[in-house]
């Protein structure tokens, strides 16, 4: 798929206190990968030059999520690329776990990297006609799970 000349990427993130991943699909080349920070890896440089690849990301409710973990890493790259994988995936949670609890609106403690546009993408999530459908995959997912 091509968006504005683009190829499209389709990519989710999880935040987790000991592991970071990004799983990325081209749709162009129907090739999945994961880029990863633990214990195990740290694809600290290579999620950079993902995110620095002149394409359009895709993702659901990414505005509010992923694209502001995303940006907070490539903005503090210059700093994280000397750090211990622990202490970058600390760092992600916390701010994760900041994005999570002010879903009441307060956005201040990370409206920088909420409105930073250091890569292009669009949201699913926000393209979706009623707001009524407008509901988070997880909470979907638990309410199906439980049915």
């Amino acid at each position: 798929m091509i968006i504005h000349n683009k190829p499209v990427v389709v990519y989710d993130i999880e935040v987790f206190p000991n592991v970071f991943t990004c799983t990325y699909k081209d749709t162009e080349t129907d090739s999945i990968d994961t880029l990863e920070i633990s214990e195990r890896t740290n694809d600290l440089t290579e999620l950079i030059r993902l995110f620095n690849l002149n394409i359009m990301f895709c993702g659901y409710n990414n505005h509010h999520y992923d694209d502001v973990i995303i940006n907070y890493i490539i903005d503090f790259y210059p700093k994280m690329k000397n750090m211990p994988y622990w202490q970058i995936v600390r760092s992600l949670f916390n701010l994760s776990n900041v994005i999570i609890k002010s879903e009441e609106g307060n956005t201040d403690r990370f409206k920088k990297w909420k409105y930073a546009n250091f890569f292009e993408s669009i949201d699913l999530l926000t393209m979706l006609f009623s707001s009524k459908l407008r509901v988070g995959l997880k909470r979907n997912a638990s309410h199906y799970a439980l049915s």
